[in-house]
């Protein structure tokens, strides 16, 4: 992994801070830019991602604001600007229907990982670290990491006190059902009684 604010190319020069947001180039305002005017073209013959040693496909070019993969895939049939792993994941298994997203299971499997744009894991492009699912399951997926494990414990004891859950998720930024699953994984775990 190349550190943040040096050449993507690997010529190890500093680079500049972006003064405007570009997708096209990846580009964060006040963030540094990934190359150096010129240096993109030297990694055009290198690899367009490196595999780490959990299996996932880190993207080595252009990430847009949200840490996202961003490539041209033209030879492939799809001109233009893309996500490289929803270009990835159709040239595997097919296209991708309307209204679906593409979660990274290697995301939802690291409970340790908080999310967000300098998500390790949105830069992984493998088609089989992501799956199709609908909307509202990408969300439940993603609550579902914000509950710490004390957060967890202090449902328990509410939940053992008698409160709702339609009392208690709110309180946790959570709509009660991904709530209720994270307690019960917790309470199997721990050999607690499910409250």
């Amino acid at each position: 992994m190349i550190e943040k604010g040096l050449c993507h190319c690997g010529c190890g020069n500093p680079t500049k801070i972006a003064t405007r947001t570009s997708t096209r180039y990846g580009w964060v305002k006040g963030e540094p830019q990934f190359y150096l005017r010129g240096h993109a073209a030297w990694k055009e013959s290198g690899p367009k991602w490196i595999i780490n040693e959990n299996g996932c496909w880190i993207w080595q070019r252009a990430l847009n604001p949200e840490g996202y993969g961003m490539g041209t895939f033209a030879r492939l049939g799809h001109p233009g600007h893309h996500l490289a792993h929803r270009v990835l994941y159709q040239e595997k298994h097919g296209p991708i229907p309307d209204s679906i997203l593409l979660d990274h299971t290697c995301h939802t499997n690291d409970t340790d990982c908080q999310g967000g744009p300098t998500c390790p894991h949105r830069q992984c492009v493998n088609p089989d670290h992501v799956e199709p699912v609908t909307p509202l399951e990408n969300v439940h997926r993603g609550v579902l990491l914000k509950a710490t494990e004390l957060d967890i414990k202090a449902v328990y004891e509410l939940r053992r006190r008698g409160i709702s859950w339609r009392q208690i998720a709110p309180r946790f930024g959570m709509t009660h059902p991904p709530l209720i699953t994270r307690l019960r994984k917790h309470c199997e775990a721990n050999g607690l009684e499910w409250p």
